[in-house]
């Protein structure tokens, strides 16, 4: 008996077997093609997923405050400077970290960090440009996290000038740009 259901399970799954594949060959093409569809459904996930992710990224670089008419653009987009003395190398790479290693290399020492959307850290609202704050760094031993403050002065080319520490674990550097020349700075200059 049907029971009024329109039909009994087993005549429902005959039919889906007789709409269905006639032998193990087709069977396995459909099988093969849903392994295939799913692989190229992956890949375009993934794809996706990194165009996501660099979406994201331009987005922050895009909220970054490179200062008047984007005048230091030049030095985000390039690499780290370095500074290297005695005692350590020291890397700025501006508007991402500020580094200090052993000489012959090894594990360096985080001495900041950039964040322009702490108020103690980023452009220094007093300086007009011309300084920066790198914040939450390694912690020192019985003191404060790092911080390191750069000066930025109008120069013809880009170069890490020197590093100081003038007080515990808060540094100080100073940078020659051309990004850091304004019209004052080039009439003084004069």
């Amino acid at each position: 008996g049907d029971g009024g259901d329109g039909g009994s399970g087993d005549e429902l799954r005959d039919e889906q077997f007789d709409n269905g594949p006639k032998d193990d060959a087709t069977l396995n093409g459909y099988i093969e093609e849903h392994k295939a569809l799913e692989e190229e459904l992956r890949k375009l996930e993934d794809e996706q997923r990194v165009a996501k992710e660099r979406v994201a990224e331009l987005d922050k670089q895009l909220q970054l405050d490179l200062g008047p008419a984007h005048v230091f653009y030049a030095l985000h987009a390039d690499d780290c400077l370095h500074l290297d003395t005695r005692e350590y190398r020291y890397e700025l790479c501006p508007f991402r970290t500020v580094k200090q290693q052993p000489p012959g290399g090894g594990y360096g020492t985080d001495m900041g960090k950039w964040h322009a959307d702490d108020d103690k850290g980023g452009w220094l609202a007093d300086a007009d440009y011309a300084k920066q704050r790198y914040t939450r760094g390694a912690t020192c031993w019985q003191g404060p996290a790092r911080t390191t403050e750069v000066t930025y002065e109008c120069g013809a080319d880009t170069a890490l000038l020197d590093v100081a520490e003038p007080s515990k674990c808060t540094y100080t550097m100073r940078v020659r740009t051309p990004a850091a020349c304004t019209h004052d700075a080039l009439d003084a200059a004069r």
